[in-house]
């Protein structure tokens, strides 16, 4: 079987062309066009030997296939390329670990379902006459539920830090480091969490203090730990299906991440019926339902990573609506209809 070699203007002059005056290079094709395995490997293997290609195709100044030198480039110029492929591999926008932003109908269902959340959550508040005090659990399932909310707290932590070991792994892989060209943009979340927290510790402190020194330092620990909760279980719900898969299982790292944080963010709630100080009112209704409006709007522009000026200032509105509830729960009259649940 006969095969035919390819010259330099051959190459050329076929569509796929070769960059950065790399073009002595030659294609073994036979005639029925498939290339010979072992054929193709030997001849490659001699001419790759040579190593004096012709004096026009130095690169010293550097010229691609047009035979245009890189000083007499026009500005914005760029090499011409090989079939599809881009001149410049696209740099990571979203890192692993964080969640991409939702776009199209699914950005428009997420505002739909928030706005109607907002709006039963007016509705229940515009029915609340009166607070309504949960009724305490006694001494031993309170016990189990500190526990329970302590070894969920532990539980996360070794999750995450079996999660932080294959994130690092993964990144190290191609992601650049931050400051390095390509790099992904991390997002602020943690912005104005610390000082939200601050406030909101002494202002239930200071509400709760005529049920003497432990009650009032007990709501306002409890009351602060489970403000940020507020705001996290709605949201990681929502982030959950859009965070960026790490390899080479994406579910299970996935699992791994969410589900002791849902299970943290639920024990951590439930803490708030061990306090007598606690009563859920129509503030506390109202300023809910503020913040699922805070989501919609941030829905509406994709409900994307706070790297930008408006989501991080959707971000810390959301965040302050939901230390505002939970300082609502705190701030209530007695009434002689009051309810129990």
């Amino acid at each position: 079987m006969g095969y035919r070699i390819l010259d330099k203007s051959s190459i050329l002059s076929s569509p796929c062309r070769v960059q950065g005056g790399h073009a002595w290079r030659t294609l073994l094709i036979n005639r029925a066009g498939r290339l010979k395995k072992g054929a193709a490997i030997a001849a490659m293997s001699k001419i790759s030997r040579v190593r004096n290609p012709r004096p026009e195709m130095l690169q010293s100044p550097r010229s691609d296939v047009s035979g245009m030198q890189e000083r007499e480039r026009p500005s914005g110029y760029r090499r011409p390329v090989c079939g599809n492929m881009p001149a410049h591999p696209p740099s990571p926008v979203v890192p692993h670990g964080g969640w991409v932003s939702y776009g199209g109908r699914d950005a428009a269902l997420l505002a739909i379902v928030l706005i109607a959340s907002a709006a039963a959550v007016v509705y229940v508040g515009t029915r609340l006459r009166s607070p309504i005090s949960v009724t305490r659990p006694g001494r031993t399932v309170s016990s189990f539920m500190i526990a329970i909310w302590a070894l969920a707290i532990c539980t996360f932590f070794v999750a995450a830090y079996a999660y932080g070991l294959q994130l690092k792994q993964v990144q190290s892989l191609g992601t650049p480091r931050t400051g390095q060209v390509g790099a992904p943009r991390r997002a602020a979340i943690q912005v104005g969490t610390l000082p939200d927290a601050a406030v909101t510790f002494f202002v239930i402190l200071y509400l709760t203090r005529g049920y003497g020194w432990k009650v009032a330092l007990g709501s306002a620990f409890v009351g602060t730990a489970a403000a940020p909760m507020i705001f996290e279980l709605p949201f990681d719900l929502i982030i959950m299906g859009r965070t960026v898969a790490i390899p080479p299982n994406p579910t299970l790292y996935r699992a791994l991440f969410f589900f002791p944080l849902f299970i943290v963010e639920l024990s951590t709630l439930s803490l708030l019926t061990l306090l007598p100080s606690m009563r859920i009112t129509a503030g506390t209704c109202y300023a809910l339902a503020a913040m699922f409006a805070v989501f919609a709007v941030w829905a509406v522009f994709g409900f994307g990573p706070p790297t930008e000026p408006l989501p991080k200032t959707l971000n810390v509105i959301s965040k302050m609506l939901c230390f505002v509830s939970a300082i609502m729960l705190f701030i209530w009259r007695e009434t002689p209809h009051e309810r129990k649940v």
